[in-house]
């Protein structure tokens, strides 16, 4: 099943880091996600706003999901992984 989604042009360039952070480091399904809390670790100038924003963005898009755990947990689409690194390479991310 191929994912019908628009182009993903409203992501800021911190919403770009938290998308490539995600890749990176694999959560790509409920069992390897990350609570929300920590998406704002190891980025500068991140705001719990933006975060919230960037989640939305990539629910509307069917680029990721939202969980609840004990805290709220957040993962990539497995099935949207594709079109996520080709969206990055083009940005200028190393994958």
């Amino acid at each position: 099943m191929k994912i019908e989604s628009q182009k993903p042009t409203e992501f800021t360039v911190n919403e770009d880091k938290i998308l490539w952070k995600l890749l990176r480091h694999g959560y790509t399904n409920p069992h390897r996600s990350t609570d929300i809390a920590n998406l704002k670790k190891g980025l500068k100038n991140v705001s719990k706003k933006e975060i919230k924003e960037f989640i939305k963005k990539c629910e509307n898009l069917g680029w990721g999901f939202r969980i609840k755990k004990k805290q709220e947990h957040f993962y990539l689409n497995p099935k949207a992984i594709p079109e996520i690194r080709k969206y990055l390479e083009d940005k200028g991310f190393p994958l």
